[in-house]
């Protein structure tokens, strides 16, 4: 949300944001879908397919590698601030295309689980 109220501005603020909403977004999302995926393998009560198992494990290698080419962008790009712009908006939107992938390939193991969420109310 506060990555979001700054979209449009130019600035040190925005820049930082980006930089570190990012880094923060895409790198703790990641972890804990990698976490998840890793808690999906050792579990024995709900057999992982080979399919889900490596869809997941290959995007978030996808998103790894995004995040470390848009890491590297700076050296790469040099003064060119424009270039530099560009990659990182690539790689933003592919991450993102990424992680937005491992929650549908999630959701179609919850549904291969038959898992259901229901929510009552007490009283």
């Amino acid at each position: 949300v506060l990555y979001g109220s700054f979209l449009g501005t130019e600035g040190a603020a925005y820049r930082w944001l980006r930089r570190y909403g990012a880094v923060g977004y895409f790198g703790g999302t990641c972890v804990a879908l990698l976490l998840l995926t890793r808690a999906l393998q050792k579990t024995h009560a709900l057999p992982l397919p080979r399919t889900h198992e490596r869809l997941l494990l290959a995007l978030l290698g996808l998103i790894v590698a995004l995040g470390l080419g848009n890491a590297l962008t700076g050296a790469w790009a040099g003064s060119d601030a424009l270039m530099k712009d560009r990659v990182e908006n690539a790689t933003e939107w592919w991450g993102s295309l990424g992680l937005t992938l491992g929650f549908v390939t999630l959701a179609s193991l919850w549904r291969r689980w038959d898992l259901r969420l229901r929510i009552t109310r007490n009283g």
